[in-house]
């Protein structure tokens, strides 16, 4: 469960964030949960995210390039089945429904196994979106591993194959590596677009129990890239920003 331990029977959750302009709902979901199983229906994210591409997303600013299947997180109308055969092994499935029709829009499959120290996570998502635009009609591997050192000290790696894929300023396969501790993420990532790789760095200082101090930074490898199979390139993002983080 990626939000912690929910007790056995019907439960809700609704996380939304509160900006200046707006606010906007993440997931708002009715879920019903037993010892073997775990049921949703509402706004989900999608399990190819969850499983896999959440290992390189820990970014308050910047974002994860390594791992976006054409059907990625906050979606509306979806359903999640999550069979835990094991203390150590689950296996998933997720649709996204059609808003206006009875087909769907996407399926995943997938399986993670963990223990206290490695976790490993591989999910295939189908694809049913009927578009002429090579980059909305991919399907996606996605695979996941993460190794816990010791309680300050994890490696992460994932990795990505798309098929369906036919720009000539593309690849069909992407990943990341990197680590963290408690306070410091590094993840050096790949996309699908040709030329582009990033350097991606946070580092939070806390000053109490309830607010932080932090850093963090993206510095892109190539200066210009082909975003979604241009034929002519676009300049990648580079920022660093400070930023004071509160909870209540």
């Amino acid at each position: 469960n990626v939000y912690g331990d929910v007790k056995n029977g019907v439960y809700f959750l609704n996380e939304t964030d509160i900006s200046s302009s707006n606010l906007s709902i993440k997931h708002l979901y009715l879920g019903y949960k037993q010892d073997v199983m775990d049921l949703r229906l509402g706004m989900l994210d999608s399990l190819v995210y969850s499983w896999v591409g959440s290992y390189s997303d820990p970014w308050n600013f910047g974002g994860n390039i390594a791992v976006i299947p054409q059907y990625n997180r906050y979606l509306t109308n979806s359903a999640k089945f999550i069979a835990k055969l094991s203390d150590q092994f689950q296996l998933g499935v997720d649709a996204g429904l059609a808003e206006n029709t009875r087909d769907y829009t996407y399926i995943d499959l997938g399986g993670k196994w963990s223990n206290n120290k490695l976790t490993v996570a591989m999910v295939y998502q189908e694809n049913n979106n009927d578009s002429s635009t090579a980059f909305e009609n991919r399907n996606t591997w996605g695979s996941a591993i993460a190794y816990n050192i010791n309680t300050n000290l994890t490696l992460k790696a994932n990795y990505a194959h798309y098929t369906d894929t036919y720009s000539s300023n593309s690849h069909e396969d992407s990943f990341s590596i990197g680590g963290n501790t408690k306070y410091t993420y590094l993840t050096y990532q790949t996309s699908q677009n040709k030329d582009q790789a990033r350097v991606n760095f946070m580092h939070s200082i806390p000053l109490t129990k309830s607010s932080s101090i932090g850093l963090e930074a993206q510095i892109p490898v190539n200066a210009k890239y082909y975003k979604n199979g241009a034929t002519t390139q676009t300049y990648d993002t580079s920022f660093g920003t400070i930023y004071l983080g509160l909870k209540f």
